[in-house]
């Protein structure tokens, strides 16, 4: 938050995704970095049809949380740079 100027105080709400044990044939334990490219990796749950994703929200970058409005759903993103 330091990076964005915001203060701790101003997030309400933290959640981790959790990946599917596999992506593409690949097991999550190979996977170093994830890089999402389709909205159903997003809290991708493997017991819905197609694996529909649980998340719902427009994709906001770390570094611009600061223009989200109050009481849309936001996705934050990160760059590899938050590290």
């Amino acid at each position: 938050m330091d990076q964005i100027r915001q203060p701790l105080e101003a997030l309400d709400l933290v959640r981790l995704n959790e990946a599917a044990p596999v992506i593409g044939d690949t097991a999550m334990e190979t996977i170093t970095e994830t890089i999402i490219t389709e909205s159903s990796m997003i809290g991708h749950n493997p017991s819905t049809p197609a694996g529909a994703g649980e998340a719902a929200g427009y994709l906001i970058h770390l570094e611009n949380i600061w223009k989200g409005k109050p009481g849309v759903p936001y996705i934050a993103v990160a760059a590899n740079k938050f590290s």
